[in-house]
């Protein structure tokens, strides 16, 4: 029996993770639906294939950036800066 070190075996998977982000799949994307609900999906490829709806009464009234003073989107896209340019997201 063979079996992969920890070492070989989670910079594939970071691999795998990083090659579905960036082909243009849905991969830990939110997108918000009319109905006043925000859609996760997950697909099979990530470990789990799971569709999640999240409702609240604030979904649609303001954007995410919106709760973020100036100084505190400084600091949240500094902490998470590398995540950010992995994975091609933008936090303005």
């Amino acid at each position: 029996m063979t079996h992969r070190s920890y070492d070989r075996l989670v910079p594939e998977l970071w691999r795998q993770r990083i090659h579905l982000a960036r082909g243009g799949t849905d991969v830990f994307r939110p997108c918000f639906r009319e109905t006043g609900s925000i859609q996760i999906h997950m697909p099979k490829p990530v470990g789990t294939s799971i569709s999640l709806g999240l409702h609240g009464d604030n979904i649609g009234h303001q954007t995410a950036l919106d709760y973020y003073t100036p100084d505190t989107r400084d600091m949240v896209g500094e902490i998470y800066r590398q995540d950010l340019e992995l994975f091609g997201y933008e936090f303005a």
